[in-house]
């Protein structure tokens, strides 16, 4: 099980299949595995959920490089650290002539999101500014998004965080400026999987989108929550063929905002990113719940 597949049993690779991606460098190839447990560690104390749903939803409007961070309502975390898991949508292939991007989104992804604590919030600040992003005033709240990935049969899998995003959040829990993005670990890989690991990174952006989406849908009271807790005979399977335990996270169900969406929010009509504009009040009604924020802090 990797990185970005931890809350399903996809029959999905180990981290010593980083070994076919990072350099043959033994302190690289300990640093990335370093890196791994790091991140697996993290998302097990995060809050978890399936947001499987959200991306589907975005990219069946066909808005999901139209949608912009202004449409996006309130993104503030339920809690300081989230691990926000989806599959990548079910589109129609006729759609690939009109969207070519599609046949290289990875098949699973996931977020790790942090919410910075207030002694980093320097470190944050020279972080952005290092990657040449600039302060804005009026910053409440500071995020730190890792998007790790699970790429198709036959193609490198990464295990460990691809890329990170900045972002800066206001009071109302909206963001002030672009992410700022960047590519995690520069100089570490194989010549020969920097190609394919470059265009999925290309990609991150589109795919923060519905991470994003999945944060204001988790404010709004028309999201039901449906948790899934690991059964005391998988956690004996898993512990007799020496796996870790299952997680228990939670999936969102959809149904009532999607009717929402439509048919107050007339999305079909006026799209996605207007019909989240007409309807933010809709956003902000659920407050982030126990902010005790982790010692650490990815990006």
């Amino acid at each position: 099980m990797t990185f970005a597949s931890m809350l399903h049993d996809y029959p999905f690779a180990s981290p010593g299949q980083l070994l076919g991606v990072v350099r043959d460098d033994p302190d690289l190839i300990d640093e990335s595995q370093a890196s791994f447990q790091h991140h697996l560690e993290l998302v097990r104390q995060a809050d978890r959920y399936d947001i499987s749903r959200v991306t589907q939803l975005l990219f069946e409007s066909g808005q999901e490089r139209e949608l912009t961070w202004e449409q996006i309502p309130s993104v503030l975390p339920p809690s300081p650290l989230v691990w926000l898991e989806t599959r990548a949508p079910s589109i129609p292939s006729t759609e690939n002539a009109r969207r070519p991007y599609l046949e290289f989104l990875p098949s699973h992804w996931g977020w790790l999101i942090e919410t910075v604590p207030p002694q980093n919030e320097q470190a944050f600040d020279m972080a952005l500014q290092g990657r040449g992003g600039t302060e804005v005033e009026g910053v409440v709240t500071r995020l730190v998004a890792t998007q790790a990935i699970q790429v198709r049969a036959g193609q490198p899998v990464v295990s460990m965080p691809l890329v990170t995003f900045l972002m800066q959040v206001g009071d109302d829990g909206r963001l002030l400026a672009q992410p700022s993005g960047a590519f995690a670990f520069p100089g570490k890989v194989k010549q020969s999987a920097v190609g394919v690991l470059t265009q999925h990174a290309d990609l991150a952006s589109i795919a923060l989108r519905s991470a994003l989406l999945a944060l204001s849908f988790l404010r709004s009271e028309e999201v039901e929550l449906i948790p899934h807790r690991p059964s005391p005979a998988t956690q004996r399977r898993r512990a007799r063929h020496r796996q870790s335990p299952a997680m228990e996270y939670s999936e969102m169900d959809l149904t009532r905002i999607v009717d929402v969406l439509r048919f107050e929010g007339q999305f079909g009509l006026v799209g996605l990113g207007k019909a989240l504009e007409a309807l933010s009040p809709r956003f902000g009604r659920k407050s982030p719940s126990g902010l005790v924020f982790p010692t650490t802090i990815g990006g």
